[in-house]
């Protein structure tokens, strides 16, 4: 791996870029541009509301900034908005809250 250093490629025999796709990214942002290009590079199945919220660092709905998102529809965000921690954390679905999209918000 050419351009990397040693002492951060000891452990890992691929490009740290290969690993990407692993991750998960929260959707606690500043602009939704930001979270476009987050959706459209790794897909709505990588995608976490922030674990941030509901402490005073940025988006008071983030509900409504995943919403407000383009290219963001309906499925993509019930995906990031709940559905995705249910998978990743291994929750069962029917103890969880279930989000209604009726007007284009969610309405618990």
């Amino acid at each position: 791996m050419l351009g990397a250093r040693s002492d951060c490629r000891g452990m890992i025999d691929r490009r740290s870029s290969e690993y990407l796709p692993r991750f998960y990214f929260d959707t606690i942002l500043f602009a939704t541009d930001q979270l476009a290009f987050l959706h459209e590079k790794f897909g709505s199945d990588r995608l976490l509301i922030g674990p941030d919220y509901a402490f005073d660092m940025g988006e008071y709905d983030p509900v409504e900034h995943v919403m407000q998102t383009p290219g963001i529809g309906r499925d993509d965000a019930g995906r990031i908005c709940g559905l995705n921690a249910v998978e990743l954390f291994g929750l069962e679905p029917a103890a969880c809250g279930r989000a209604v999209f009726t007007t284009g918000r969610p309405r618990l």
